[in-house]
Parts: structure tokens; sequence; C-alpha cells
């Protein structure tokens, strides 16, 4: 199986036993691909997760690819105030859960575009955020902006040493 790289994750490092999380990966392909290169590691992916010795362990130099969830919307509108409100047009449907954790990618003006924020609510056509969007002036364009979901990655090292984790989020790119 061939695979093609979507987006690759700052490496995070375990420092022996304890638990270390990436920063936030919006979700394309849903197929994370985890190499630890010091030591076995134990692996932990959600909303700000705390990896465990019980958790998916991942030997050294053995690669895995993980599959999350994908949710991703184009984005009709965006209310703003002490929580963010975002539309989807009619029809669209929604993908979104409470509790999920999501990135608004390309709406204007760039003070709306955030990472990692919570959803409180949701109706059939739009979700709330818990982002503070109140200080954002001018007038709100959304023509190519979407609304993706994020989770990060947490990595406890298993062998004692620290320990080098690379993280790329992935596609197949063909079977062979």
């Amino acid at each position: 199986m061939a695979l093609k790289i979507v987006q690759t994750v700052a490496p995070i490092t375990s420092a022996g036993a304890a638990t270390t999380q990436s920063t936030s990966i919006t979700l394309q392909s849903g197929l994370i691909r985890i190499l630890p290169i010091g030591a076995a590691v134990a692996v932990a992916i959600g909303t700000n997760p705390t990896a465990t010795t019980s958790d998916f362990a991942i030997s050294q130099y053995q690669p895995e690819v993980l599959k999350e969830r994908v949710a991703r919307q184009k984005i009709s509108g965006i209310t703003t105030a002490s929580t963010t409100t975002i539309t989807f047009g009619e029809n669209f449907g929604n993908p979104f859960l409470v509790g999920d954790h999501v990135s608004i990618i390309g709406a204007e003006p760039v003070g709306l575009n955030t990472a990692h924020n919570q959803i409180i609510g949701k109706t059939e056509s739009s979700i709330t955020i818990s982002f503070n969007s109140s200080a954002v002036g001018g007038t709100v364009t959304v023509t190519n902006a979407v609304v993706a979901r994020s989770v990060k990655i947490a990595v406890y090292g298993l062998g004692g040493t620290a320990t080098s984790v690379h993280i790329a989020e992935v596609q197949i790119a063909s079977q062979t």
C-alpha cells in the first residue's frame, strides 16, 4: 500500500515515562501515521488526550496508521459574539457532534480563523463553538471558508528514555 502525505505535524518528544501532547491537527483524510524513533510509545487520540501505559502501543521504528472520524463542512455564515455560531447552507447537513473540537479555515477577517475550539451546541444547520469572536471587526466573508474537526495526539514513552515521535496525516495513494 502506497501512502501520500497530506500534512505533517511537528514531531513530539516523550521524556520517557510521561505523557506529551501534540499541537492540534485539523483533519483532512483522518488517517494518522505515527512513527516512534527512540522507543515504543502508548498513544491516545482525542480533544485533549492524556496517554497512559494502557493505551494503544506502537513499537519503535514500526509505523502505525490510525483512523479518525473526519467531519468537514463549507460555511455559509458566521455570527460573532461571546461564542461563535457557524451556519451551513440549506441541505448541507451537520457532521459534527457536541464535544468535538473544530478549526475555522479561510474566513475573513482573519481573526475568525481559529484552531481547536470545542463545539458547545448544534442544530441541523449550525454549530456553536466556545470561541469569543466579539472583538473581531469588519465584514464577515465566508466564500471559501470551511470548518473541520481537529484532534490532538498524546504519547507516553514506554522505554524509559526520551522518544521522538513523527506524525503525518496520510491518504492511500494506491494498493499493490
